[in-house]
């Protein structure tokens, strides 16, 4: 479902809410913010398969870092950073530990051992750094993708990103649960227990044991259900 089908189901089956009523679109907006919180949500509770992409990166000579893709949103459990040359893997590194051998001065290589991820770029993008390098390099990494932007314009079919088998056994519910306790609906807690049937059954059919979910750090990570 596209972000509009969503919203006219709500509209339509929950808040009951006519195209001639003078609070439709106030209304509709805020119905948007319900699907945007509960798809964010949905998002960030495990290492879903279909949110992992990768990305090439280029690190020019004596730069020592390069800005990630404007959708990073974590490395989850593939934290392995491949060389496209040589096909070497380095291991990501907590900030301090690779600042601690980086900033020193002088220091350089033409192989790092290892990266972290810290610092933005010119349009706050996260980068990944290394030592600083004498050579270009060129890495491919693994991650998963954030949360996109929902609109009924530009962003209409962002929301099929969370594939739509789980749009009406879970994502749907959850937005009714919401938009409901938010009105004082009691309903919202058959809503809601809907929504969490619908989690589990996502859960199996994705194959993800509970203990999956990877925080890296903190506010790379998500919320576990």
């Amino acid at each position: 479902m596209n972000v509009t089908e969503i919203l006219d189901q709500i509209t339509g089956r929950t808040d009951n809410v006519g195209l001639s009523d003078s609070d439709y679109t106030n209304r509709r907006t805020r119905l948007l913010e319900y699907t945007v919180e509960e798809g964010v949500l949905i998002w960030l509770a495990r290492d879903w398969v279909w949110r992992r992409t990768s990305t090439t990166l280029t690190i020019p000579v004596s730069q020592g870092f390069a800005n990630l893709p404007t959708d990073f949103g974590s490395i989850g459990r593939r934290a392995l950073l491949t060389n496209t040359v040589t096909g070497r893997q380095i291991p990501f590194a907590p900030e301090d530990e690779l600042r601690r051998v980086k900033d020193q001065p002088g220091v350089t290589t033409s192989d790092p051992d290892a990266y972290s991820i810290y610092g933005q770029g010119t349009d706050f993008e996260y980068r990944l750094q290394v030592v600083t390098n004498t050579i270009q390099l060129t890495y491919t990494l693994p991650y998963n993708k954030s949360f996109p932007t929902l609109d009924e314009t530009t962003n209409i079919n962002a929301s099929k990103q969370i594939p739509e088998q789980y749009h009406q056994t879970v994502w749907i519910p959850a937005i009714r649960s919401l938009a409901s306790f938010a009105k004082g609906d009691q309903s919202w807690q058959e809503h809601q227990k809907q929504r969490d049937k619908g989690i589990a059954l996502m859960m199996r059919q994705e194959r993800l044991p509970q203990d999956t979910l990877g925080q890296f750090p903190s506010f790379f990570g998500g919320r576990t259900f």
